[in-house]
């Protein structure tokens, strides 16, 4: 698989379509880096109690998440998905049974995102420090994607030369 992958890569073509998907890439970290982040007075409020807390492993870059399947008080279902960075399994495995109170924004999925979460009155995901993160993890696209954006035109440079020396080899002379 890798032998091929270098056959591909490495050919003009290959590194034409290369440098293409590094500059979409680097576009996508240019637009991450400019995502707005909310306002706390933005987010809305969801409580209930826990039912379940799974751990979730999600597609082929095998993100881990935790689900929390929260009741309100309505009697309405409500999923709460969190990455594993943003709280610990041992938290997690506390939660089942507690009434908790979450800040999310909506993102028009199923599960909206989770800012800010406590647990029978005490805090244990401070919105400050997921907001950190975010703004840490924006900065870091924004400085990367113009490294990124730049391999990428080397790479489309590189493959445009090797196809015009190829064609210019293939010329027979007269």
């Amino acid at each position: 698989m890798i032998s091929l992958l270098f056959r591909v890569l490495f050919k003009p073509w290959g590194l034409v379509v290369l440098g293409v998907v590094l500059g979409s890439l680097a576009w996508g970290f240019l637009v991450g880096s400019e995502v707005p982040l909310p306002e706390r007075a933005a987010l809305k409020q969801v409580a209930g109690d826990v039912d379940h807390a799974t751990k979730t492993t999600r597609g082929r870059s095998r993100r881990v998440s935790y689900d929390l399947e929260l009741t309100s008080a309505g009697g309405g279902a409500v999923t709460l998905q969190m990455p594993e960075g943003d709280i610990t399994e041992a938290q997690v495995r506390s939660l089942p049974g507690r009434q908790v109170v979450a800040l999310v924004s909506d993102t028009g999925s199923d599960s909206p995102e989770v800012w800010e979460l406590s647990a029978d009155g005490k805090l244990i995901v401070a919105y400050e420090k997921i907001r950190q993160r975010r703004a840490e993890t924006q900065e870091f696209l924004a400085a990367s994607a113009p490294y990124v954006g730049g391999a990428g035109v080397v790479a489309v440079v590189a493959g445009v030369v090797g196809l015009v020396r190829r064609r210019r080899g293939q010329k027979s002379p007269a």
